[in-house]
């Protein structure tokens, strides 16, 4: 198996691939943010999706209160929206 991960070539190479034994090659496909958005292989001249992902948005908030109701100190970020995974669809297109 032969691993070609994206930090191996120019950037921004987003796409990669990993090429095994018998011949074939996954690829994992980003777009330009960044995120994962597929995994495919090309299988007898048909291009095939293994999975693909779907994003949205969480709001985390960072106000946390002790037990006696006093604000506590957080380390790190303020409250924000983040990025998370909200889907994983598969071939037989369940998700």
């Amino acid at each position: 198996m032969v691993f070609n991960p994206p930090y191996h070539t120019s950037f921004p190479c987003l796409n990669f691939g990993v090429h095994y034994t018998l011949g074939r090659t996954i690829n994992f496909n980003y777009d330009e943010l960044k995120y994962l958005t597929s995994i495919s292989q090309t299988w007898n001249g048909a291009a095939r999706n293994w999975a693909t992902f779907g994003y949205g948005e969480l709001y985390v908030s960072t106000n946390f209160r002790d037990q006696y109701g006093y604000p506590l100190t957080v380390i790190g970020g303020a409250s924000r929206t983040v990025p998370v995974l909200n889907r994983v669809g598969l071939p037989d297109g369940s998700a």
